[in-house]
This record gives structure tokens, C-alpha cells and sequence, in this order.
């Protein structure tokens, strides 16, 4: 707790500051009060001026009631906290409710203390779990609602599950001393909300029962409670309550028809005083200054709620409590049902995360009830949510059905186009348009289940929407119980429809965004609860993605699924992929198996002299060159070569790039069985045609000047060899030779 400054008034009647100390802290009052316009700051009390404010009359009442109580010391917010220095204000934020409860005596100015004083009903908070962390959303808080003369209001929104209801009764507890009443109702609906007011009202009775506003009042009648408790709440001098308004989930709006929902405003007190605090899952609540509470991004507070529920110590350094936490991604509720499971049952944190995976349903079903959560947990918490979206719009609830398919994170427009093909309606409705789209996505957003993700619009050009991991798994576990066979293959066909061709613009990068929603449907490829049959075509496409984004095992097992029972439907140039594929791998064996397959579907199919064949020659010479088989390389460039020219002509095989890389690879081939002048004929057609086709500053016109010219060089010595026999020189040849052989590997010529 931080040292508390303290006033006191000297025998000449000056005000001036305690001298601050470490030691014990006397014996002192603090000004309960309203802020008015006209208060005096720490600055003006330290140079001794601001005499002339309207605050100065306050100090000096505080000091003469202190002095009336025999304390010679007393504390003001207004003036006792250096609110220019961050440091000293934030440890006064968070000491204040010490301060409170330690004062000797609570002095009021403005408010009558003992005539709107009444006591915490304990019993109307709701059970609290063990709160951790959120320092910076409690100062917030009480830097929004302290230090105001009028009426100030706070909403806490966010996802359900967390931790606004437990934020607030933090609050509560740590602040409880600053006001004359705190009262908690529950706004779920508005017989829930008449009834706390009912609540209200006896507390206030309990404490005051000659109250006249209330005494006479008929319990039964719980429109009249609601008008006397406000009426009550409205007294001029009655300005120091808080009410906090909980799980106002269900907002009366031009666009929401359930007749369960609440119209705030009518349980609102009319006067411009007090304190108001509003948790919901809505956005669109408008009462008062927002705050969004997000998810716990400090690692160690979820590890510290997962130790405290679990009763598990030292769990900070267990790699497998570090993956769990991370899975759970900073939601309390879910940490909190973890370890309440993980207290009654003597399971590994690594044997939880597994169940959690592959058995969420089961698992939370299963899971002990959190008294801290009433009568919601994990598996049931958004149902309610679900349904009144579901009556809003239905779109936005298929939306959120389809999503359990794709990835949780980035969900944009584009890559859903290809779902209005659907059968669903609804779908077909937010697949219409982009305006369609954002609508049904803004009421996810609305109540807290989607988040906008703008950081992908730096990455990528355009935002898109994520979601939670654990309402993912809500969304895939509950939401879709029974498996959909049909939304598996519509996703699986989304994302292959948008896998780029390679030489589209920018397509490595749309490759990268697409790559989280691949790994998402092989997953439900390998667990076999996609039916394949049919959908070659994506299978091929994510394989591309695949290989292009260098996953090769994954690309194999995309192409070999692809190739199973399909190249009827393919041909094929399905089987020359894999056969590249097999042959960046290092897998020789199994490509030539493929080329020779493929070639001879070329053939059957296009005929030998296609240039889809042809291309497909040049790959198995490419392969036998690899594979050391010279001889049975050439034979396949010389049979390319042949049959380009045939194909196309003189004219047009200079610039046609697949006969160009033939005569590239021809050349390389030459010039490692020592045949140069071979190598440079087939060189130099190549990089006539690529100067041509890609520019003299092309990176293959560079590398062929390069291989060109270590000819030249070995060419030139060569003939100093043939001149001169002596032994020096020989040595001196072999030398050279040596080192035209390391450049030539360097130029992958060898």
C-alpha cells in the first residue's frame, strides 16, 4: 500500500502537509464529498494559495470536523494526491479503499452519511472466484466513475466468461468505503431486474424502516418498488449510491423482438448523481463510458487462476500447464473449469489438455459447477447468446455454424464466395454480398463472440473477423453436434476455390492466409470426417498451396489422396505434379515412377508429340540427370528439343520457355560429360530466347553469361595444356582445372 499524505491544521490555524514517513500513520479523517469545479489541487495546498476557491471552505470543514472528532489529521482526495506524478496517482488508485477502511472517522460535506447510509447485502453479490490480475481495467473504472459532481456511468462488455461480473464485484469490494450505498441487481431480464429492486428496497428499510418514500409501498407491486427505490435514489442530498446493473445481455433495441428484453432506461434513477456500473456482452449498449474487457495476455495470470482453482502449486515451470493455458487463451471462465476439474481428479494437466482436444463436449459436462458462475458454465454459457442471435438474424447464426469448419482466426468475405452455392439460405444470404456479409459478422461482434481483426489489414489489404479458441471449440462441439458432412466439403471447397495460381500477383501472400484454414481441413480430411469423394480438384489445390509454401509432407499427402482413383477424372497432369513434388523431396525413385506414369498418359491421351508431353519428357530427363542417368537424360532432352520444333517451328521455339529450359538443361548436361562446345551451342540459343522473352537482366540470362564464360575460361586453358607439356605447367593445369570444377558446381553446372 502506498504512504498516505496527510493534512493538518498548525496552532496558527494554517493547513499545511504532514511530513510524509514510513512509520506508523496517525490517527486521522477523510472528506467523503462530491467534486465540485472550483477544487484545490496538491500544487496550489504545497505553495499555499488557492484560498480563494471554493474548495478551500472544504478543507477547512474537514479540519474543524476532524478537530471536533479530537484527530488532528485528515485526508482529501482532492488535494492529497499528486495527480501530475502517474506513479504517485496510480499506487493512490490502488491504495484508496486501504485508506478508507483505516480512517478514524469518515466526514461528509453535501451528503447526509447517516441519513442514506445502507449497508452491502453481501448476499445479492454473486459468488466470486478467485479474481487475479486487471489492475489497469479497476483503475480505469475508478478514474471513470470518482471525482464527478454529476451522474457517471461505466460499461464493462465483453465475451461471456471473461470476468466482467467478477471485475465489478472486485470493485465493489476494494471501493466499498467511498459510497453511502451499493446495491446489485441482476438485469438478465426484467423480472430478474424487478425483483432486485425488491431486494433493494428491504435493504434500504432494513437500515432506514421509517423511510417514508418506501414504508408505505406493497412488495407485490414491483412497478411501484421500481418508481420508490429510484424516487429514493433521486433525493437532492442522496448522491453517494452505486448501482451496478449485471448481465444486461439482452438490450431492448429497434432490431430485437424478444419480448425478455430490457429497456434500462425505465430502471435508471432520473437525477444527474450517483454512480452506475453495466456489465454486458453487448457493444451496443450506450449508457455510459465503455470498457472493453478482454482476455488475460499475461501467460502468468492464467497459470496463477489454473494454480488457485486447481489447488496445484508450482505450475508455472510445467511445460504442459504453459500448453493448457495457452489453449485456453486467457478466458477465466475456462481456466476456472479446468482447474475445478482438475481439483476433484488425479489427472495430468498433459492427460486435460488431451480430453480437451479430442472430447471437449464430455469433458465440460462432466466438469464440477462454478458457483462463481451461477448457473452457466463453458459448454452452456453462449447458448442463450446463440438464440438470441438466431432471432435477430438468422444469417449470423449460420455464419457462426459454418465457422466451426474453417479456422478461428481471419474469416473474410472472399474466402466464403464460393458457400453461395449452398443449399442453406441463410448462407446464401451473407455470401450475397460483402454489405450482407459485414451485417451478419457486426452482430457476432456485437455480442462479444467475433473480434475485428485489424492488424490483417497492414498484412494483407483487407481486415477479416476472429474468434476466441474456446468459443471455436463451443462452435464445432455444441453448436454442431452432429457433424455436417455438407459444411465440411462447402469449406474444404471455399478454401481451395481461392488458392492462387502461381504467377498471380501476390499470390505467395494470399497462399500465407489461406494456410491456417488448410491445415484446418486436412485435419478433418485425416480424421476422415470429410467425404473426399468428388472433391479431387481441391485436394490438388491444396497441395499446391502446400508445396508452394514448402510443407512438402503435407503437399504428398494432399497430391496422393488426389491421385487415388482419380486420374480418370484428372489425368495425367495430376501425376506429373506429384512427381515434381516426389523429386523436391528427394524421393527419385517414386518421381520416375510417376513421370513414366504420366508419360504415358500423355501419350495415350494427347499423343506423343503434345507439348504436354513434351514438357513432361523434359522433367524425366531433368530426373535422370539427377539421378546420374546421363545417357537416358540426354535421350529425353534430344527427343523435347526434337519434338518442340516439330510442334512449333523454328520461329516459335525461340521464345517458347519450356524449349528454352530444355536447351538449359541440355547445355548443363553437355558441359558435365565435357562436351563445351556442345554446352555453349545450347547455352546460347537459350539465352538468345530468354533475352528475348524475359529481358538481358533476367536472372537466367545472368546465370547463362556465367556458364558461358567459365566455357571460355576452360576453353582457354585447354589450349595452354596442349601447348606446353612440362610438368610445372601440368601441375599448374590440374590446378586450374580443380578450381573451374568448384565454379562449375557453383553454377550447378556439374
Amino acid at each position: 500500500m502506498a504512504l498516505i499524505r496527510l493534512l493538518q491544521r498548525e496552532a496558527d490555524g494554517e493547513i499545511v502537509f504532514r511530513a510524509t514517513t514510513s512509520g506508523d500513520v496517525p490517527a486521522y479523517a477523510i472528506l467523503s464529498h462530491t467534486w465540485g469545479k472550483d477544487e484545490v489541487s496538491f500544487q496550489e495546498v504545497e505553495a499555499g494559495t488557492g484560498k480563494n476557491k471554493a474548495g478551500w471552505e472544504k478543507i477547512q470543514f474537514c479540519a474543524k470536523q476532524a478537530a471536533a472528532d479530537g484527530l488532528q489529521y485528515f485526508w482529501i482526495d482532492t488535494c492529497c494526491i499528486d495527480k501530475k506524478n502517474a506513479i504517485e496517482l496510480g499506487a493512490a488508485i490502488n491504495s484508496m479503499f486501504r485508506w478508507y477502511q483505516n480512517a478514524a472517522q469518515l466526514t461528509g460535506t453535501g451528503v447526509d452519511f447517516e441519513q442514506f447510509a445502507v449497508g452491502l447485502n453481501l448476499a445479492s453479490l454473486p459468488e466470486a472466484a478467485q479474481f487475479v490480475a486487471r489492475e489497469k481495467e479497476l483503475s480505469n473504472v475508478h478514474e471513470l466513475l470518482h471525482g464527478h459532481s454529476s451522474r457517471t456511468c461505466v460499461v464493462l462488455h465483453g465475451l461471456g466468461g471473461i470476468g466482467k461480473t467478477q471485475l465489478a464485484i472486485e470493485y465493489v469490494r476494494r471501493h466499498k468505503e467511498r459510497y453511502t450505498a451499493m446495491f446489485w441487481l441482476n438485469a438478465n431480464d426484467p423480472d430478474s431486474l424487478q425483483l432486485s429492486f425488491r431486494d433493494v428496497a428491504q435493504q434500504i428499510l432494513k437500515y432506514h424502516p421509517s423511510t417514508s418514500l418506501l414504508a408505505g409501498v406493497d412488495s407485490d407491486d414491483l412497478d411501484q418498488v421500481v418508481y420508490a427505490v429510484k424516487a429514493w435514489l433521486d433525493l437532492q442530498k442522496n448522491t453517494r449510491w452505486l448501482m451496478i446493473y449485471d448481465n444486461y445481455d439482452n438490450p431492448k433495441t429497434s432490431g430485437n423482438l424478444d419480448r425478455s428484453a430490457v429497456d434500462i432506461r425505465q430502471y435508471l434513477p432520473q437525477s444527474d448523481q450517483g454512480s452506475i456500473i453495466i456489465t454486458t456482452r453487448s457493444s451496443r449498449v450506450s449508457q455510459g463510458r465503455r470498457v472493453y474487457i478482454q482476455k488475460l495476455l499475461d501467460i502468468k495470470e492464467s497459470l496463477e487462476i489454473l494454480s488457485n482453482m486447481s489447488g496445484r502449486e508450482d505450475i508455472a515451470e510445467d511445460p504442459s500447464a504453459v500448453e493448457l493455458v495457452k489453449e485456453l487463451d486467457g478466458l477465466p471462465l475456462a481456466l476456472s473449469t479446468a482447474g475445478a476439474y482438475l481439483e476433484h481428479v488425479p489427472m495430468a494437466l498433459s492427460d486435460y489438455l488431451g480430453f480437451y482436444k479430442t472430447s471437449w463436449l464430455k469433458l465440460q459436462t462432466t466438469s464440477p459447477q462454478l458457483e462463481s458462475y451461477e448457473d452457466r458454465s463453458l459448454y452452456t454459457t453462449w447458448q442463450i447468446t446463440f438464440d438470441r442471435i438466431q432471432q435477430q438474424n438468422p444469417a449470423s447464426a449460420n455464419l457462426l455454424k459454418l465457422w466451426a469448419y474453417f479456422d478461428r482466426q481471419d474469416i473474410w468475405f472472399e474466402l466464403l464466395r464460393h458457400a453461395n452455392y449452398a443449399d442453406n439460405k441463410w448462407i446464401q444470404r451473407f455470401t450475397e454480398d460483402e454489405l450482407n456479409f459485414h451485417e451478419a459478422a457486426a452482430l457476432l461482434c456485437s455480442f462479444g463472440l467475433v473480434d475485428i481483426n485489424r492488424s490483417l489489414e497492414q498484412q494483407f489489404g483487407s481486415g477479416g473477423y476472429s474468434m476466441h479458441s474456446c468459443v471455436h471449440s463451443w462452435t464445432e462441439f455444441v453448436l454442431n453436434k452432429k457433424w455436417d458432412n455438407g459444411l465440411a466439403r462447402l469449406a474444404l471447397r471455399c478454401v481451395a476455390s481461392k488458392v492462387p495460381m502461381r504467377d498471380e500477383t501476390d499470390s505467395w501472400i494470399l497462399q500465407r492466409r489461406l494456410l491456417q484454414h488448410a491445415v484446418r481441413q486436412e485435419q478433418a480430411i485425416l480424421e476422415d470426417k470429410v467425404d473426399i469423394e468428388g472433391m479431387e480438384l481441391a485436394l490438388d489445390s491444396l497441395g499446391m498451396l502446400y508445396a508452394d509454401q514448402g510443407k512438402l509432407a503435407e503437399a504428398e499427402a494432399m497430391y496422393t489422396r488426389a491421385l487415388q482413383g482419380t486420374e480418370e477424372a484428372l489425368g495425367p497432369k495430376h501425376t506429373s505434379t506429384l512427381s515434381m513434388l516426389f523429386a523436391n523431396q528427394g524421393k527419385l525413385a517414386e518421381a520416375e515412377a510417376m513421370y513414366t506414369r504420366a508419360l504415358q498418359g500423355y501419350e495415350e491421351a494427347l499423343g506423343p508429340k503434345h507439348t504436354s508431353t513434351l514438357s513432361t519428357v523434359n522433367n524425366l530427363g531433368n530426373l535422370y540427370k539427377d539421378q546420374g542417368k546421363l545417357a537416358e537424360a540426354e535421350a529425353m532432352y534430344t527427343r523435347a528439343l526434337q519434338g518442340y520444333e516439330h510442334a512449333l517451328g523454328p520461329e516459335l521455339l525461340r521464345s517458347y520457355l519450356p524449349a528454352l529450359n530444355t536447351m538449359f538443361a541440355f547445355g548443363d548436361l553437355c558441359s558435365r560429360t565435357g562436351r563445351k562446345d556442345k554446352a555453349k551451342g545450347m547455352y546460347t540459343r537459350a539465352l538468345s530466347g530468354y533475352t528475348t522473352v524475359q529481358g538481358p537482366s533476367s536472372k537466367l540470362c545472368r546465370q547463362l553469361e556465367d556458364r558461358l564464360q567459365a566455357l571460355q575460361v576452360a576453353s582457354a586453358e585447354i589450349k595452354i595444356g596442349q601447348d606446353e607439356f612440362t610438368e610445372p605447367r601440368a601441375v599448374k593445369s590440374r590446378s586450374f582445372k580443380r578450381k573451374l570444377h568448384k565454379l562449375e558446381r557453383r553454377l550447378n553446372i556439374g
